[in-house]
């Protein structure tokens, strides 16, 4: 009974299960734990200039970010704003706004009628949209279930299915955490598509037209969210597409209220695209992403799919069961068709000019966006070897990949596991670790000059050192609550310094605390010209020191184009709190300045 119930409304029990995550492991108090980060304030950018400071040109955004957020472009709109015939245009399209939009909109009313910020960024709104998502993705679970029953997979395995699709890939992470990413509403809409062209061709004799219609609807808004999405028009063979069924149906229902209503909200969709290009540029079509292409000559597939770095089915081994679904149709033209998707898709993806899509993404989070299709063929596959008696594979699987997803989920979230230069050795070094540690990798493959100072706080000593605590040697450097500041390293930018963003400070330290956890403890890198701060950065030691042993800390930033050589780099441990009566040392402290190809930083152009 309790499993009937279960595989019943499993839908609903992993609706909760994501808005429990997405609660508790969010903290909006925090200026880089929001529900609106990264790309997301492009697409949100749309509502804000819409609905409430009617700005198509969005500088209302940089006083926003500086009031939300920590860390900042330069300017902040940079996030989002690109340039077409010399002109400022938001590069990301606003479909998903337009999925956004009652869920802001009833959070402006709120913030209106509760007396809360209604500007567009305090907390209510960031709930809103973190809801969305978990809404839509709940919804595309459902049309996903639908998918697999139509196809006559057994509940049991949909259920399991449905679980390892949620926990078991990076969905998750797209649907609970990164909530503005456009991820978890694409796959809401592929498979809304897919679900309708299946009943459309296969199963409804009443209502075809209504089914055609709605798959219609779920197209167009899927490609003014993400473009990439027109290729599922490639899957219409495998859903049993024939042009005489679709040219008679249209035919006899054109004058449908489904048919026109499909057709009057398509318009909308793609209007409401070209309108934002023209109330920006004055142009009606025009390339967003202009500057950024597809290098179809130099796919990146081995990268894409099984690297350490952004490696498909090495971060998402669930995608494996799916594809496997290819080879168990009896259907030559559905295997075919199948086929050619996948590798159009894979090699096309993977020929994008940052085929990592995002120095700070989790898995190849462009392919989430067709999970329905592989949940799909999982279940296929499955419900293929139990009629071969080869049961509770499906079990196995989940087994697997759920705890690994999940551990993975929270090492990326936690700063474990990089988020894109992650290597063999340091994903294998750290694959079971769940204590927070501090490292920034630069490939060693990349480095084209290197200059390194080391500071071991030897000789004689002075106020700022220690002979009761030390890692190495004799001494060692500290802070405390009436002694703010440490012994650091003072150096000049070297000779290769050019000016192109390719150059990082890496700091590395062993560190070690008095009490676990020290409060506003800080390692401090700042570059100086004149007396005067050309950049500053700080890293937070509180979550990395959480026990009295000595730990190794290493803290990273990129060197402003605006810096040359001969300006100071400052490198120094700040205790914040004046009021602090505990202790922390410092040890073994050393600089590195590094220029690095363009091979690293990928986000470039």
């Amino acid at each position: 009974m309790i499993i009937k119930y279960i595989n019943r409304r499993i839908c609903e029990l992993l609706l909760v299960l994501l808005s429990c995550y997405f609660v508790f492991s969010k903290d909006m108090n925090s200026c880089y734990d929001k529900a609106i980060m990264a790309e997301g304030h492009g697409y949100y950018a749309y509502l804000l200039s819409s609905y409430i400071y009617h700005d198509p040109t969005f500088e209302f955004f940089n006083s926003l970010y500086d009031k939300y957020y920590c860390h900042s472009f330069d300017p902040p709109t940079r996030n989002f704003i690109n340039a077409f015939e010399g002109i400022r245009v938001n590069k990301y399209y606003p479909g998903v706004s337009l999925l956004w939009l009652p869920f802001f909109l009833l959070a402006h009313v709120i913030a209106l009628i509760a007396g809360l910020p209604a500007d567009g960024y305090s907390d209510v709104y960031q709930y809103a949209i973190g809801f969305a998502a978990i809404v839509y993705t709940y919804f595309g679970l459902r049309y996903t279930k639908k998918l697999l029953t139509s196809f006559s997979v057994a509940d049991e395995i949909q259920t399991i299915v449905l679980i390892s699709l949620l926990f078991g890939t990076n969905l998750l992470i797209y649907s609970g955490a990164w909530s503005a990413q456009t991820h978890a509403y694409s796959f809401f809409l592929i498979a809304g598509f897919l679900y309708h062209i299946r009943r459309a061709y296969f199963e409804s004799e009443n209502k075809p037209v209504f089914h055609l219609s709605a798959a219609l609807v779920f197209y167009i808004a899927a490609i003014t969210v993400r473009p990439q999405s027109v290729c599922v028009a490639l899957l219409l063979p495998f859903f049993g597409f024939s042009w005489r069924n679709t040219i008679q149906w249209i035919k006899s229902g054109w004058r449908s209220k489904y048919f026109i209503s499909a057709l009057v909200i398509a318009t909308i969709m793609i209007v409401r695209v070209t309108y934002y290009w023209h109330l920006q540029t004055g142009f009606w079509l025009l390339n967003p992403y202009h500057g950024e292409r597809y290098d179809l000559l130099n796919p990146h597939l081995f990268d894409f799919l099984l690297s350490y770095r952004k490696g498909w089915l090495l971060y998402t081994p669930f995608a494996i069961a799916g594809l496997s679904g290819l080879f168990v149709f009896t259907s030559k033209k559905e295997r075919l068709t199948l086929l050619l998707f996948w590798l159009l898709l894979i090699y096309v993806s993977s020929s994008w000019w940052c085929w990592t899509y995002s120095q700070t993404s989790f898995g190849q989070r462009t392919m989430v966006d067709f999970y329905a299709l592989i949940a799909l063929q999982a279940g296929i596959f499955f419900s293929w070897l139990q009629k071969r008696n080869i049961r509770y594979m499906h079990y196995l699987f989940a087994v697997i990949v759920i705890p690994l997803n999940i551990l993975q989920t929270y090492q990326y979230r936690h700063g474990i596991l990089d988020g894109d230069l992650c290597s063999e050795a340091t994903y294998w070094k750290y694959f079971l670790q769940i204590k927070p540690v501090a490292y920034y990798p630069v490939p060693a493959s990349s480095i084209t000059d290197k200059k390194e100072v080391n500071n071991n706080f030897e000789g004689e000593m002075t106020i700022a050192r220690t002979a009761n605590q030390k890692y190495s040697g004799k001494m060692a450097t500290y802070v405390c609550g009436n002694h703010p500041y440490s012994e650091g390293i003072k150096e000049p930018l070297p000779e290769f310094i050019t000016g192109d963003g390719y150059t990082h400070l890496r700091v590395t330290a062993m560190a070690k605390a008095e009490v676990p956890h020290p409060e506003e403890t800080f390692l401090v890198a700042e570059i100086v010209r004149d007396g005067k701060s050309l950049s500053y950065s700080n890293f937070s030691l509180k979550d990395f020191l959480y026990d009295d042993q000595w730990k190794e800390v290493q803290f990273g930033t990129v060197v402003p184009e605006s810096a040359k050589a001969g300006d100071i780099v400052n490198i120094y441990y700040w205790k914040a709190n004046g009021q602090s009566v505990d202790t922390l040392w410092i040890d073994d402290l050393r600089l590195e300045v590094i220029h690095t190809d363009h091979s690293y930083d990928l986000e470039k152009r």
